[in-house]
């Protein structure tokens, strides 16, 4: 199981992780899950992206920062909340 730890959240998230700074995300187009999968997936060695459905009629998805691949956004959408934003590193994801 892999532990994700943030390193920033995104300008546009509704629910910030206290503590983290903030950074632009004004890239992603947050609206169009399908879409973020999309923005780097095959668009170059070390990009990728990925959408999933949840179980509670909302969705997930990712994708790496093409500037620095060592990033990736992560963008949670539950139907009922508003969405997070949050950029990843990496380096900060530990397997347990």
């Amino acid at each position: 199981m892999r532990i994700i730890h943030p390193v920033a959240n995104g300008t546009r998230t509704d629910h910030p992780t206290p503590g983290l700074p903030f950074v632009n995300d004004g890239r992603l187009p947050l609206d169009k899950p399908d879409a973020i999968e999309w923005t780097d997936r095959n668009q170059g060695d070390g990009l990728w992206g990925r959408t999933d459905r949840t179980r509670n009629g909302g969705w997930v998805a990712f994708t790496t920062e093409p500037k620095n691949p060592s990033f990736a956004w992560a963008v949670r959408h539950p139907p009922v909340h508003g969405r997070t934003v949050l950029l990843i590193s990496s380096s900060s994801t530990i397997e347990t």
